[in-house]
């Protein structure tokens, strides 16, 4: 029991301290995401940026990186807002040092950055998991179709609001209680012991950094029975462009077969059956001292599968000729860790769709209830409630969206591949 109230004196001075580092504990979450973005790759964002004119000094977009960043850790997605507690919040004003962007800034840098701000906020989950902040267990990943913005069954009654509120303080004690046991006297949000010290943070999110990199590295080079496969294609598919074989070989191209090499026999293939077949139309009319009935011989350079074959070949060339430069370029740069690059490993899917005149993103979608014109919208939830995924696709069913780059998602257990319930992942922890 309270022996009386405390004094609540507005009117009372006081000095801040004169660093703004000493404003906040070591364990706030802001310093995490500012040491963060200084360690990640973060050149795109530097790309739209011209210095040296006249006018007034720009943001350093890293700033603005980390603020859009914090900002999106708490929910707040206004530009308004994020302007306002600029003035108001002590962490907000630590990462912009008191030099506070109107809120027209941070919209344009949002708007202007949306493919690196994704790359970017998903080497954070990745780094985020690497240090242990996620406890990842099992992921509960689903999806549902949305057609409609609102819906008339969601209007409540005043009783209803009622058994609502008394729900939701019931609930709040129960978890008050539950967090007492679980954490004592701590929040139960607070980093992990080896980084709340400053000295250890930078070396602490670098070695992580590295560990990603070089786990990447490994997942992208191909296994000895992959290489195997790859290996007998290759071998097969010379075969048949040299003549030694009829056939070409069956089934789809190995994924660790390199594309150059299989364009280029691809292309010697076609060109040697055309070759033959010109040679075979010449003897035949030297045989007759004539010109044979029927279409007349096309030369090999000049068939239309022969050409279509070189152009692959050529377009194939230059892809890698494009990849090999941008790789070099990156490593010059010293941007192997950052999230920036991570888009490049992605590949469009270039099957023909169907386009609405309306809405040409959208998709017919089937549901329970029939087919509707509209999107699939996902969500990926760790045990901790971290959101680990969130995107509108146009997938027509769920296993299409489960990501799977870095090591977060191995696999899926359980799912059906139609709307419904949760779907249980077992998830990799970062020792694996």
């Amino acid at each position: 029991m309270a022996k009386r109230y405390r004094p609540v004196d507005r009117d009372q001075q006081f000095l801040l301290p004169v660093s703004m580092t000493d404003w906040l504990p070591d364990d706030h979450l802001v310093w995490f995401i500012i040491e963060a973005v200084n360690r990640l790759d973060t050149t795109a964002f530097h790309r739209r940026a011209r210095l040296g004119g006249v006018g007034r000094a720009g943001y350093d977009p890293d700033m603005l990186l980390t603020l859009l960043m914090y900002a999106m850790a708490h929910g707040q997605r206004s530009s308004r807002q994020v302007e306002r507690l600029c003035h108001t919040d002590v962490a907000f004003r630590i990462i912009c040092a008191g030099d506070i962007p109107d809120h027209t800034v941070l919209a344009r840098f949002r708007q202007h950055h949306e493919q690196a701000l994704a790359d970017l906020l998903t080497a954070s989950l990745v780094l985020a998991a690497e240090l242990g902040m996620i406890r990842l267990g099992v992921v509960a990943l689903d999806g549902t179709k949305i057609a409609a913005n609102a819906a008339k069954d969601a209007n409540r009654t005043e009783a209803h609001l009622r058994k609502l509120a008394e729900q939701h303080l019931a609930g709040a004690a129960a978890t008050d209680a539950a967090e007492d046991a679980l954490f004592g006297d701590t929040r139960g949000d607070e980093p992990p012991p080896d980084l709340r010290d400053r000295t250890n943070r930078a070396r602490r999110i670098q070695q992580a950094i590295d560990e990603i990199t070089a786990r990447k590295t490994a997942a992208a080079q191909p296994s000895p029975a992959q290489q195997q496969t790859a290996d007998a294609y290759v071998t097969a598919l010379t075969a048949a462009a040299t003549g030694q074989s009829a056939a070409a070989p069956p089934g789809r191209t190995p994924k660790a077969a390199d594309p150059v090499t299989i364009a280029e026999l691809r292309w010697q293939r076609a060109r040697a059956a055309a070759q033959r077949s010109y040679d075979a139309w010449h003897a035949k009319a030297a045989t007759l001292g004539r010109t044979p009935l029927g279409p007349k011989a096309i030369p090999p350079d000049e068939h239309a599968k022969v050409r279509a074959a070189r152009t692959i070949y050529d377009t194939t060339l230059a892809t890698a000729a494009a990849a090999a430069a941008a790789a070099a370029a990156a490593a010059g740069s010293g941007a192997g860790a950052g999230a920036a690059n991570s888009s490049a490993e992605n590949t469009e899917n270039t099957e023909t769709f169907q386009a609405n005149l309306t809405d040409p993103q959208s998709r017919l979608l089937k549901t329970r209830n029939g087919y509707i014109q509209g999107y699939n919208c996902q969500t990926g939830v760790s045990d901790d409630q971290f959101i680990l995924h969130a995107d509108a696709t146009q997938d027509p069913n769920d296993v299409q969206t489960v990501p799977i780059s870095g090591f977060l998602w191995v696999g899926i257990g359980g799912c059906n591949g139609q709307n419904g319930g949760a779907h249980g992942m077992p998830v990799r922890s970062p020792g694996c």
